[in-house]
C-alpha cells in the first residue's frame, strides 16, 4: 500500500510543471528564451551590447521588454522568448538582430516560429562576433 501511495505522489510531482493545451498535448511550464552569444574579435564575451530586433517583412522594431534584449552574465543576450508564442506564425517569421557596442556591431538574420508549446529557433547563428561597422 505504501508503494502505491508513493508512486501516486511521485507521478503527481512529475507532471506538476506541465500543462495541456486543447489537443491534450503535454507542455512544460518553462518560459523558453532563445539567446545569442556575443563575442569580440579576440573571442572574449562582449558585455554591454545594445540589441535591436526588427521583423524583416514589416520592418517593425520589436520593443525590448523585461526579458527581450537582456544580457546574461555569460555574455549571451535574449533575442526571442515565449511571450511571443502565438504572435509569431507557426511556419516562421524572419527577424534581423543587430547589436552595437561603440563603433563595433553585428547584424544577423534569424527565423523563429511558434511551435506546439514554445517558441522555436528555425535558423540563425548561436554565436556572433562584433566587428567594425
Amino acid at each position: 500500500m505504501f508503494k502505491k501511495i508513493l508512486f501516486i505522489l511521485l507521478a503527481g510531482l512529475a507532471f506538476q510543471s506541465c500543462s495541456t493545451n486543447d489537443n491534450s498535448l503535454v507542455c512544460t511550464e518553462e518560459f523558453v528564451q532563445i539567446t545569442v552569444e556575443v563575442t569580440d574579435a579576440s573571442g572574449d564575451l562582449a558585455e554591454g551590447v545594445e540589441i535591436q530586433i526588427t521583423e524583416k517583412e514589416t520592418d517593425t522594431i520589436v520593443p525590448c521588454d523585461e526579458y527581450l534584449c537582456e544580457e546574461f552574465p555569460d555574455g549571451s543576450y535574449i533575442i526571442m522568448h515565449d511571450g511571443f508564442h502565438g504572435e509569431i506564425s507557426e511556419t516562421g517569421q524572419t527577424f534581423i538582430v543587430k547589436g552595437t557596442k561603440g563603433e563595433l556591431g553585428f547584424e544577423e538574420e534569424y527565423t523563429f516560429r511558434s511551435g506546439e508549446c514554445h517558441i522555436e529557433k528555425v535558423s540563425g547563428p548561436e554565436t556572433v562576433t562584433l566587428s567594425e561597422s
